[in-house]
């Protein structure tokens, strides 16, 4: 028998692999920024290039899947899948939402069971709701570990929750963002919505960072339908989201953050409340990532400089992490900027792009010098600029890079 060509279509990254009947997974190719003009161009070169033809397909799209017409996220790729069906000459091919396919393989591994949002109305009683994304994939990981057994909520829009069925109370855990910290009106309240799925009661935790306008906005509205907000943003990462290492800080009222608790235990190594409201969250998740953004920076110009002055940036990463200069961002941004592992992103670039421009408006408008702040802002403005935005951030140094290159004198310093 053929293989089943299986396929991760994200807005940033294509990956395609072949399933064997003995059921293992193979030839896996990875492209970050694919430059095809379709879909179908970027299939039949994977296919050439291995000789193989796959009696079926199966694909998980960062998008949603409105029938047989498929629209991919942050792309201009648009298909039919029964023209990708007959261009392949396949016996079947099937497109599911990127994130509700990590439902289900999260269900394959948990005492858990799948529904759309929207489609069913309320969330079961009792369910606490987890929204996933970027990090919060790392979060949904996680949370069935805690023995409950789980609802998984997964939405056609690019979203998936995630509940624990053992209490009575319902916690929505949000991680929507879009690069620029917005909240999606729609996505929360709107009919569909995330808010429409939870009984009056329900606490809805934001975990993006997304500023403290938009967490006290959000919590207005919510509000109306009898629904608590916490804001809670979280500090780690996919990969320590998953392990349950991340830093949340949250604030709110007092009863909402006593019910969460449980949830921010499992997640979190630290889970310190910073404040009585919405906002407060936001404001100290600023304060992390302005240090977090500069020091990264800081840590980007340290080795372009080093390689400046005619220095190995190895040796200098390996004598200057144990000193004085050691810094988190340096010790681990710095060992990927050395060995140039920007391609598989851990954390995007356009984070900090968005990041950082929501420390530079929350400091203008509390008439803050920021300095620092605004250096680094470019920098981070100048990667997306050139391309990099969807890289991992530490390709901050190929910036500093380019400017030495673009600058370089006739003469470079003696080395004495």
């Amino acid at each position: 028998m053929n293989p089943v060509l299986v396929a991760d279509i994200g807005g940033t990254t294509t990956r395609f692999g072949l399933v064997y009947p003995d059921g293992q997974l193979r030839a896996v190719s990875v492209t970050v920024d694919d430059r095809s003009a379709t879909l179908e161009d970027a299939i039949g070169r994977y296919l050439r290039e291995r000789q193989v033809q796959p009696d079926a397909a199966v694909l998980a799209i960062a998008g949603a899947i409105d029938g047989d017409e498929i629209a991919v996220g942050n792309r201009s790729w648009r298909f039919l899948l029964s023209d990708l069906k007959a261009a392949f000459g396949l016996t079947m091919a099937r497109a599911i939402n990127d994130l509700e396919a990590v439902a289900c393989a999260i269900v394959s591994r948990h005492d858990c069971d799948v529904r759309p949002l929207g489609a069913t109305g309320r969330a079961r009683q009792g369910a606490k709701v987890v929204v996933g994304a970027g990090a919060g994939l790392g979060v949904a990981a996680m949370l069935p570990s805690g023995g409950a057994t789980w609802t998984v909520v997964a939405s056609e829009g690019g979203h998936i929750s995630f509940g624990p069925t053992s209490r009575e109370e319902d916690v929505l855990f949000e991680r929507m963002r879009d690069r620029y910290g917005r909240l999606s009106a729609a996505v929360l309240s709107g009919p569909d919505g995330v808010a429409a799925a939870l009984p009056a009661g329900a606490i809805a935790a934001i975990m993006a960072t997304v500023g403290p306008a938009a967490a006290e906005a959000a919590a207005a509205r919510l509000a109306g339908r009898g629904i608590t907000v916490l804001d809670a943003p979280v500090s780690g990462g996919v990969a320590r989201a998953a392990a349950g290492d991340l830093l949340i800080m949250v604030s709110g009222p007092a009863g909402a953050v006593r019910r969460a608790q449980p949830v921010l235990d499992t997640l979190a190594r630290s889970a310190p409340v910073v404040g009585p409201a919405p906002g407060d969250g936001q404001r100290m998740k600023l304060v992390n990532q302005l240090l977090c953004g500069v020091h990264i920076a800081a840590a980007a110009e340290a080795l372009a400089f080093a390689e400046s002055l005619g220095l190995d940036p190895g040796e200098c990463w390996r004598v200057l992490r144990d000193g004085a200069a050691a810094s988190f961002m340096f010790e681990d941004r710095g060992q990927r900027m050395i060995a140039g592992e920007f391609r598989e992103p851990r954390s995007a670039l356009d984070i900090f792009v968005k990041d950082m421009g929501l420390v530079s408006s929350a400091a203008g408008h509390a008439g803050a010098p920021a300095p620092l702040t605004a250096a680094a802002r470019r920098l981070y403005e100048q990667g997306h600029e050139a391309g990099l935005g969807r890289l991992d951030d530490s390709a901050l140094i190929e910036v500093l890079r380019r400017d030495r290159r673009q600058n370089r004198p006739q003469d470079r310093p003696e080395r004495t």
